[in-house]
């Protein structure tokens, strides 16, 4: 018995299945759009490229601290300038409530509304941002830059509603003045942290 065997059709086989695995390999890395579709492709590119990934990873989550930071302090700013404009409004009734050519109605009504500006004053210097307190010991103070490193913030305090006398007591003019003078001074310090 003999027996023939055609080793040119089997090296075009073995050609055939060779380019077929290349075809294969090239449309994988077409499709996927992805040079190194395997790690046997370019190992040490795999390497730097799995490095640059972890980098590119971490300097998004840097950039979405600063974002937040960014988004927090311009919470502060705005609330200040409502805190602000709350306290002016209330020097202005503190004058108002002392001049003596105003009937006792109106006086009253003065009253109500110091009182009413009070409690606003209080709701504003409570506000969170995703359940920061804004302002006080517990705010916010420190972010994460894209090395790791903890950056520190000015915290921001503001005058409590307890510092701030009733209408009738002879300490409010100066009062008012020193809680506006206070909050200008947040606003700025808040300004310098945005810079």
């Amino acid at each position: 018995m003999v027996i023939n065997t055609n080793i040119s059709g089997q090296q075009t086989a073995n050609n055939l299945r060779a380019t077929e695995a290349n075809l294969k390999k090239s449309l994988n890395r077409i499709s996927s759009g992805v040079r190194i579709v395997e790690p046997r492709d370019d190992a040490a590119g795999l390497a730097v490229a799995s490095r640059m990934e972890s980098r590119l990873e971490q300097l998004d989550g840097a950039q979405s601290n600063l974002l937040n930071m960014s988004s927090y302090m311009q919470s502060q700013e705005g609330t200040l300038k409502n805190t602000g404009r709350v306290l002016q409004r209330m020097g202005e009734l503190t004058l108002l409530h002392k001049d003596q050519s105003k009937s006792a109605e109106d006086r009253e009504l003065y009253n109500k509304e110091f009182t009413q500006l009070k409690e606003v004053y209080g709701q504003l210097i409570a506000h969170k941002f995703n359940d920061v307190p804004l302002f006080g010991a517990s705010s916010a103070n420190q972010v994460t830059n894209s090395e790791g490193t903890l950056v520190t913030l000015i915290q921001i305090t503001t005058p409590t509603t307890a510092s701030l006398p009733n209408i009738n007591d002879a300490t409010v003019p100066p009062a008012i003045t020193i809680a506006i003078d206070s909050v200008a001074q947040r606003r700025a310090e808040v300004g310098s942290n945005l810079a």
